[in-house]
Order: C-alpha cells, then structure tokens, then sequence
C-alpha cells in the first residue's frame, strides 16, 4: 500500500508540475552562472560503519545545464580521517520554475589517516563520486535538497580486501550567481 501511494505521489508531482528538460528560465543553471555550495552528510560503510563530512564546492556554467569546478571534502569517523580536492562536473537534467535534479561526478585526491596506526596509518588514494541531487529554490538564486552520493575508492588500502565503498545523503544548499 505504500508503495502504491509513494508511486502516486511521484506521478502526481512529475505530472502537474510541469517539468522542462530545456528551459531552465527561473533555475539560474545558465551558461555563464557560478554555483557557490556545499553539502553536510551522514554516511555509512562496512569498514567504519558512521561518518560525517562537508563537502563545500564551486562551479561555473560552461553551457546552459552543464557545469564545471572543484570540490573539497572533509569526513571523518571513528576509525579514520580524510581530506580531499578534485574536479567535479554537474549536467542539470531536469527543472521546473522552482525544482532542478542534476547528475554529477566528482574525482577527489585523497589522503586519509587510520586512527591508531601513526605516520604508517595515511594513505593516498583517488575517490570517484557519482552523486545525484534534488534542489528547490527558496528563492531565486538560493537551493536547498538531498544529494545522494556514492563514494569508490581507489587503490585504497582494505583491512580485509574488500572495496570500501559508501554511500551517503546529504542536505545540500547553493547559491547561484
């Protein structure tokens, strides 16, 4: 039954709220516009179960829907911390006069520390992050919605040589100019 009615919803919303896959008028995901935000998230994964992070970045329009710009990421739990900076880019492929989803990919360099293990606990090692975000404009150059990100390490050290993959949703907020 609730899923009957979430299905509902979702059609109902798509449906009536008139969506563009072009126009983005009233959105300010035009070419030329820069994009000041960041994220805050929980996160979890096998290894370190918990964690918390900020993620603040900055982008410009290259082309309306399309942007570029760069990432810094901070998180950190109860087994390790971790610092990393890289490119990201965004393709906005859906708004309406209020709402914009955008996909995105983001590839951070990163350098973690293993608590407990000393000089011999940092690691560096490439992040790839796949991430999808729901923005609704407060006003109009201000958004604020979930992101859901996905985070693949690579080459990085496992205690049990598995992949720690994790995911996380985040509440973002970003400012457009």
């Amino acid at each position: 039954m609730r899923s009957i009615s979430l299905a509902i919803i979702l059609i109902s919303f798509f449906t009536f709220s008139a969506p563009s896959f072009a126009s983005n008028s009233n959105a300010n995901i035009n070419k030329g516009n820069l994009q000041a935000g960041g994220s805050a998230y929980l996160g979890y994964s096998r290894f370190s179960k918990f964690s918390v992070g900020v993620a603040p970045d900055l982008q410009y329009f290259v082309a309306d829907n399309l942007s570029f710009g760069a990432e810094f990421m901070a998180a950190f739990n109860s087994l390790s911390s971790e610092v990393a900076i890289g490119p990201k880019a965004a393709f906005y492929f859906w708004s309406s006069e209020k709402w914009v989803a955008d996909l995105a990919l983001t590839l951070l360099l990163s350098r973690s520390n293993i608590a407990g293990h000393g000089d011999s606990g940092f690691s560096n090692y490439f992040d790839v992050i796949p991430s999808t975000a729901l923005l609704y404009f407060i006003t109009p150059t201000v958004a604020f919605g979930p992101t859901f990100r996905i985070n693949v390490p690579i080459n990085q050290p496992a205690y049990d040589g598995s992949t720690l993959i994790s995911t996380t949703v985040s509440a973002r907020l970003s400012v457009f100019f």
